[in-house]
């Protein structure tokens, strides 16, 4: 519980938006497509029946085994009010262990852009970029700002991007970034704006199309989708 309303980092003109039957259907996409679960039947679940597949459960964990993790001590640059790692977290997240600061954005480099954040998301990986494991991603660094994907608009371009234009890109939990034009993503025209964090997200969407795939679920069959295993929501 990040507590950033309280906190200032929203503004007083925005919310925050959690998974519930009374939020708007983009949440109830979003909601739905977390990883899915399993298939309710007597078959061998599809992934565990591949041939050739040595894995099983006592394997959980052991590529980490021995393995230090690697720490992004830069984060991204931005500005405006940021949400700073400070502490590690020691089981759920506590307000102490974000500090909350308010700096000048930057300003971008030759082919960046400065996008002002608009949708952040909110998801179950922030809790292991938060911790000192080894993962797939370097940890977050102490006294850099929290990783986010984020929905936002260019406001200044050193590129090809036109101001206005509306992108994706890995920008953390703060109201203002420079990233790469090349590390930005293309939003899908003519859908709500915050359907790019869930349902045409090129992490979450994609990842339940390809999880349905590989569960090919037939009729009969009743397919399981835990929303609280996917992202739990975004900030906008």
């Amino acid at each position: 519980k990040l507590s950033l309303e309280q906190s200032g980092v929203l503004g007083t003109d925005r919310r925050l938006m959690a998974t519930s039957p009374s939020v708007s259907l983009s949440m109830k996409v979003m909601a739905c497509l977390g990883r899915v679960a399993r298939i309710c039947q007597s078959e061998p679940w599809p992934m565990l029946a591949m041939k050739n597949d040595p894995r099983d459960a006592s394997m959980s964990g052991e590529q980490d085994v021995g393995v230090k993790a690697a720490v992004d001590t830069l984060g991204v640059p931005g500005g405006g009010k940021r949400a700073l790692l400070v502490k590690r977290p020691c089981g759920e997240i506590l307000d102490s262990d974000l500090k909350i600061v308010d700096e000048k954005p930057p300003e971008p480099g030759p082919g960046e852009v400065l996008i002002q954040s608009i949708y952040i998301s909110i998801d179950p990986t922030h809790r292991i970029w938060m911790s000192e494991q080894a993962q797939y991603m370097p940890c977050v660094g102490l006294g850099t700002c929290m990783r986010s994907g984020v929905i936002g608009k260019v406001i200044k371009s050193s590129g090809k991007l036109k101001e206005g234009t509306y992108v994706g890109a890995m920008g953390g939990v703060q109201e203002y970034f420079c990233a790469p034009e090349a590390a930005t993503w293309p939003i899908i025209p003519g859908v709500p704006l915050s359907m790019n964090h869930s349902l045409f997200s090129v992490v979450i969407g994609l990842t339940a199309w390809v999880g349905v795939n590989i569960c090919e679920p037939k009729a009969g069959q009743t397919l399981v989708v835990s929303g609280a295993a996917g992202g739990g929501g975004f900030v906008g």
